[in-house]
């Protein structure tokens, strides 16, 4: 009866120092999402930053006009 015991009590220290490693790489995960979430925010703003940038270059070399540009009333137009 002891040595049946003594196995339970050894599986379940066992157990609970799993359990801590588990709980330790949580935490560890947790904040390796957050900073993968953050990476992805930067590269968002960065990506978005370079499209302005190339937008305006675009402008300024000639190769795109500004939307206001296209637009129109077509109510202004001939016929309507």
């Amino acid at each position: 009866m002891e040595k049946i015991q003594k196995n339970n009590e050894d599986k379940i220290e066992l157990l609970e120092l799993q359990v801590g490693e588990i709980q330790d790489q949580r935490k560890i995960i947790a904040s390796q999402v957050s900073q993968v979430a953050q990476l992805q925010t930067d590269i968002a703003n960065q990506v978005i930053a370079q499209h302005h940038e190339t937008e305006a270059l675009m402008k300024a070399l000639g190769l795109k006009k500004d939307l206001s540009y296209y637009s129109f009333n077509l109510h202004q137009e001939e016929g309507h």
